[in-house]
């Protein structure tokens, strides 16, 4: 082919999405070639445009400066829930908080804070723990004379006899001196007759 039948020839025109027109300088004069490119290649080259283009916006745009390069905006609370008095609970962390008598334990979850609340019995010992949600007696049932001495079980004492108070099961309680504080009553003597 002679460079003036190359020259005059039309060039085909092919899909945008796997063509890309180059400008090459020839010394005869500029020519316009289209140069077919695999979809591969022209996707590579529109990836790097979009992460120039994220940096360049999330650099600029999403957190503006003042002159001194101040950032101005607040800092984000990371993933989680908030309870009622202000603390900050991570996504899938519980927590739980005594009360007298009573728990509450929370869990943050995706749908948000969700809390569970315990009732207790009102320990029936002089010596009770917390022993997780609620009281447990390590020693058993037991209350105080009151002279000060722990007892476990019936004694007889001046006269009296002292046993610990039954335990309250209607309502749910802290610990109190009702609960541990022995209960005294004359002893009764029943005359023989014979």
């Amino acid at each position: 082919m002679s460079p003036e039948t190359d020259a005059a020839t039309p060039v085909p025109r092919a899909k945008l999405s796997n063509t890309v027109r180059r400008d090459n300088h020839r010394p005869g004069g500029a020519r316009w070639n289209e140069v077919r490119v695999s979809k591969t290649e022209l996707l590579l080259t529109w990836c790097s445009f979009c992460d120039l283009l994220y940096r360049y916006l999330h650099s600029h745009l999403h957190h503006p400066s003042d002159n001194n390069n101040n950032p101005l905006w607040l800092p984000t609370t990371p993933f989680g829930c908030v309870t009622d008095d202000g603390r900050h609970i991570p996504l899938g962390q519980s927590v739980t908080d005594l009360e007298p008598g009573a728990c509450r334990i929370c869990e943050c979850g995706r749908e948000g804070l969700n809390c569970m609340y315990g009732d207790c019995l009102a320990p029936m010992c002089v010596d009770y723990v917390r022993s997780g949600c609620c009281y447990r007696c390590p020693n058993g049932k037991n209350c105080r004379l009151p002279s000060g001495e722990i007892i476990s079980a019936p004694v007889e004492r001046d006269g009296m006899r002292c046993e610990c108070p039954p335990q309250d099961r209607g309502l749910p309680g802290a610990p109190s001196a009702s609960h541990t504080t022995a209960i005294c009553t004359p002893r009764t003597t029943i005359p023989i007759v014979g």
